[in-house]
């Protein structure tokens, strides 16, 4: 539940299943049984924060469209997903009561390939604390800089960290704070980790180790391309969008039928996931279409993060 809860963060939500996968496999193995409810926990826990919380292209382009804070609409994601985090727990404990899936053999993967994985040493393992940096300096260091912004506004006093466009160590902190660079910088590290796996695992051979590692690279420079096309692409789709007019012709029905745009948009995006089956395509339809309606949502009597949390509930149905 936790890994794939923090996995479908930073990484896209088909990756992240093929991930762990095994680790449910392993898992159900070391536990001999309860695979559907590894696998439950590891896949509901990851669609919901694949929808739910930047800096996942859905919810990033959602908040960039609303001109959300990127830290503050980080933060409600994260503390509106984990309750129901929670409840996907309990419907895995209660469907593997219910039902009872075997696990069964995959393609060029058996049994005694997943056992003799769960018995690798430790030793033979990334640390801990060295795995997770790809997905908590991005999470620290985004929400960080929200958090110093809003208590800086709320008159607290800060010292060195005081934000203002003259104080030096607030300006360091905003430059590793940008999204882009603090990805650029969990990237990085995420590169040094498999380099040092190959070598581990090599010990230390350097014959074909260069080969390997760009092999390994090469299928998540793939995903990253065609997130780029996605998301360039869905941008240029909400543009179309607003254009055509249909923003106005939806609010004046939200209008006349005495419809909360919090509902309109987990419906329209609900409505969008159910047809073509992708939530990052439903979460950029549906912020273009709520964007040509509220614009950024600065004339709305409530904060826009409620429609960025309908638009991600919505792209989980």
């Amino acid at each position: 539940l936790i890994s794939g809860f923090l996995l479908s963060i930073p990484v896209f939500f088909d990756t992240v299943f093929f991930l762990l996968i095994p680790l449910a496999r392993a898992m159900a193995l070391r536990a001999g049984g309860k695979y559907l409810f590894f696998v439950m926990a590891m896949a509901g826990a990851g669609a919901i924060t694949h929808s739910m919380v930047p800096p996942t292209p859905g919810p990033l382009m959602i908040a960039d469209s609303l001109s959300i804070d990127l830290g503050y609409a980080l933060v409600a994601g994260l503390v509106a997903s984990v309750p129901v985090a929670i409840l996907v727990l309990v419907m895995s404990k209660w469907f593997e009561r219910k039902y009872d899936f075997p696990m069964r053999p995959v393609g060029g993967t058996s049994a005694e390939d997943g056992q003799s994985i769960m018995a690798k040493e430790d030793s033979e393992l990334p640390p801990l604390v060295l795995s997770y940096l790809p997905i908590a300096i991005p999470v620290i260091m985004i929400s960080s800089v929200s958090f110093i912004k809003v208590l800086g506004g709320e008159g607290v006093a800060l010292g060195p960290f005081t934000p203002h466009s003259g104080n030096p160590v607030f300006s360091l902190l905003s430059f590793f704070g940008e999204p882009n660079v603090a990805m650029c910088l969990a990237s990085s590290v995420s590169v040094f980790l498999l380099i040092r796996q190959v070598k581990m695992e090599k010990h230390g051979e350097s014959s074909k180790m260069g080969s390997m590692i760009a092999k390994q690279l090469e299928a998540p420079l793939g995903t990253a391309g065609m997130i780029i096309m996605i998301t360039g692409a869905g941008g240029a789709f909400g543009g179309m969008i607003r254009m055509s007019g249909v923003g106005d012709s939806m609010a004046s029905l939200a209008n006349s039928m005495s419809l909360s745009y919090v509902l309109l948009a987990w419906g329209v995006t609900a409505f969008i996931r159910i047809a073509q089956g992708s939530a990052t395509v439903a979460m950029i339809t549906g912020v273009g279409l709520m964007a040509s309606i509220i614009g950024d949502g600065s004339d709305l009597s409530y904060h826009p993060v409620y429609v960025f949390l309908a638009i991600g509930f919505g792209s989980i149905t």
